[in-house]
C-alpha cells in the first residue's frame, strides 16, 4: 500500500468516473450511476479498516449501512485529525435522492428530495455555496443537472481523498509505525483478559 499503488486505483476510477458519467446523462442516470460509485468507494474504506475483511463478504449492506459504518470508523486511528469536510450527511441526503429516483416513478416528492440534497451539501460545504439560488435551479433543467454533476463530482473527490488517507495509513501499519518500540510479545503482554465469571 504505497502512492504508486494508489495513483494506480485513482486512474481506474477516473476512468470509469468519465466513461460512465457522461455529460449526456440525465438526471436520474447520473445519480443512480454515482450513487454506485459512491457506495464502492464507502466498502472499500470499511475493508481497508478490518482485521479480518473476509469475514464481511457474506453480508449484503445496503449503501445506507455501509455509510454509516464508514462514518463510524474512518479515521478512529487517526488521533487529533478531522478530515477538513463534512460528508456524510450530504451522502445520506444523495442517498435518499436515489431511492426516491429508483423506487418511485414520477415521485410527487423528487423534487423535496433534491432540494434537501442541495441543501445539505450548500449547509456542509459553505465556502462553495452556489450563487444560483435552488429555485432558480429547479427552474433550468440543464443549471440543475450541472449543480448535481458538480456535487457528484465533488463527493466522489472527497470519498476517494478519505479512500487514499486510509489505504496509505492503514490502522494496523499508523498504530505500529506510533509504537514501534512495542514488539508483538509486549503487546501480547499488555491485553488485559477479563476474568472468569463465576
Amino acid at each position: 500500500m504505497n502512492q504508486e499503488n494508489l495513483n494506480k486505483i485513482y486512474k481506474e476510477h477516473s476512468f470509469k468516473y468519465n466513461k460512465h458519467l457522461t455529460p449526456e446523462l440525465d438526471i436520474t442516470s447520473l445519480v443512480l450511476k454515482s450513487h454506485l460509485f459512491l457506495e464502492e468507494i464507502l466498502h472499500e474504506i470499511i475493508l481497508l479498516q478490518c482485521k479480518n475483511p473476509k469475514a464481511l463478504d457474506s453480508i449484503q449492506f445496503s449503501f445506507h449501512h455501509k455509510l454509516k459504518l464508514a462514518e463510524a470508523l474512518h479515521g478512529a486511528h487517526f488521533y487529533n485529525f478531522e478530515i477538513p469536510f463534512r460528508i456524510w450527511p450530504v451522502l445520506d441526503a444523495l442517498n435518499k435522492l436515489r431511492n426516491e429516483l429508483a423506487h418511485r416513478i414520477d415521485s410527487s416528492k423528487l423534487d423535496e428530495k433534491i432540494v434537501k440534497f442541495l441543501r445539505t451539501y450548500d449547509d456542509n460545504f459553505a465556502e462553495t455555496k452556489e450563487l444560483s439560488s435552488i429555485n432558480e435551479i429547479l427552474k433550468k433543467p440543464e443549471l440543475l443537472k450541472a449543480r448535481v454533476r458538480y456535487i457528484l463530482n465533488y463527493m466522489l473527490g472527497c470519498l476517494g481523498f478519505i479512500h487514499g488517507l486510509i489505504y496509505l495509513n492503514p490502522p494496523e501499519k499508523f498504530l505500529a509505525s506510533l509504537f514501534e518500540e512495542i514488539n508483538i510479545k509486549t503487546c501480547a503482554e499488555r491485553i488485559i483478559i477479563p476474568n472468569e465469571i463465576k
